[in-house]
């Protein structure tokens, strides 16, 4: 799904929230199509998990114990204009 973003969009980053599998394939896609990625994971992933997404360039926030915390600290640390890729409804979504 990240492939099919415009290079203006990419430009502006991605965040998301994840606790492991999802996260590392965000990174991953960032990585590989040269934009940045900000991953919310809740403080209970273990470390191997956070470490790996590091280790593919995205930016680890450590958030909350449960989905709804981690929702809220993605919107809180969104930066203006970034696109916000959500799992739980496999979308991506424009935040203004």
């Amino acid at each position: 799904m990240m492939a099919k973003l415009l290079k203006d969009q990419l430009a502006r980053g991605i965040i998301c929230s994840s606790a492991g599998n999802h996260a590392q394939g965000v990174a991953l896609a960032s990585k590989t199509l040269g934009c940045d990625a900000v991953i919310v994971m809740p403080f209970t992933t273990p470390r191997i998990k956070w470490e790996s997404v590091k280790r593919l360039g995205a930016t680890v926030v450590l958030e909350g114990d449960s989905t709804c915390l981690r929702r809220k600290g993605t919107l809180i640390l969104e930066p203006a204009g970034a696109l916000a890729l959500t799992c739980w409804c496999r979308s991506i979504l424009q935040v203004l």
